[in-house]
């Protein structure tokens, strides 16, 4: 099997391992994670949020000057790593599709797959994963996390679950990203059972059960319409993440008074004729799009507000 080329990925995307960026995240537990490892080892700020419907931004800020984290903002100018499936056929690509994703960081872009041909064998990690391994590439050794942390990484976008419902493509997808450097995260991962996983798992879930006892399907993700009432929760929510991974969280790099909220319009298409809607909802000038069943398309549109 080809291996990932991180040293590629780094030289083409050089933005990714620098220092002191400004980083807009998925407002869930993969976003998190991922701010909290930027923050920690490249001294990143968190500035926004981007769920699909909603932009909350620091004010005064332009989305070209941050790099989004988890997600696929269709703009050349938009600097980004995600890992959703959003093309329908690698062979039949939208005339504008490579330059708007010029930017975009995707391991299923990098590696060739497409809903028509591959969807079975999408990338079932988060972007977290993918993240570290571009991290320890250009700074070894770099990354440590606490043995009850792991749990975290592999809740992240429904990994432990995934796991174990398409086992073979989890395995796949490891052989291909991991390119047999031993780093401290994976030799800790190497020693960790599959009963301490899923103990890690159980404990996390009770504690999101004890921060929203009256949401039985709050999982770690914040509603950023209303951004206001979810500081205290999402802080909450960060010092556990702070403390089962030992990546810091400093309120300093993630200083997120003085807000602006924008509103786009998010619609949902499932049915038949996938090729011929892709493309009809493609020219539809996007703000984002994703794939993430085989009959259905997320996707976002620009309106009523711009993006900033």
């Amino acid at each position: 099997m080809t291996k990932i080329n991180y040293e590629e990925i780094i030289k083409k995307y050089p933005w990714i391992v620098e220092k002191k960026q400004k980083a807009i995240l998925s407002p869930d537990i993969d976003g998190f994670l991922c701010g909290l490892l930027m923050s920690h080892y490249l001294d990143w700020d968190i500035v926004g949020f981007y769920n699909g419907k909603f932009l909350i931004l620091k004010e005064g800020l332009s989305a070209k000057n941050c790099v989004f984290l988890d997600m696929e903002i269709l703009r050349k100018d938009i600097c980004l790593i995600g890992h959703h499936m959003n093309l329908h056929n690698i062979s039949e690509p939208p005339k504008s599709y490579y330059k708007v994703m010029s930017r975009c960081i995707n391991p299923n872009c990098i590696r060739g797959f497409d809903r028509a041909h591959n969807f079975a064998r999408k990338y079932p990690l988060g972007t977290i994963h993918l993240l570290i391994y571009i991290l320890e590439t250009k700074y070894p050794n770099l990354v440590k996390i606490k043995k009850r942390g792991l749990a975290s990484l592999f809740f992240a976008d429904g990994v432990w679950k995934i796991l174990f419902k398409y086992t073979n493509n989890v395995l796949d997808w490891f052989d291909y990203l991991h390119t047999g450097k031993e780093s401290a995260w994976w030799i800790e991962l190497k020693r960790t059972s599959v009963i301490d996983l899923i103990e890690g798992i159980n404990i996390l879930l009770k504690k999101f059960k004890k921060m929203e006892p009256n949401n039985k399907n709050w999982h770690g993700h914040i509603d950023i319409s209303d951004f206001n009432k979810q500081k205290m929760l999402l802080r909450d929510l960060l010092k556990l993440l702070n403390k089962l991974t030992g990546w810091d969280y400093n309120l300093n790099k993630w200083d997120l008074n003085d807000v602006k909220k924008y509103q786009f319009t998010k619609e949902i298409y499932e049915g038949s004729k996938a090729n011929k809607k892709f493309f009809e909802i493609w020219n539809k000038k996007l703000l984002s799009l994703a794939m993430t069943e085989g009959s259905t398309i997320q996707y976002t549109l620009e309106e009523p507000d711009k993006l900033p």
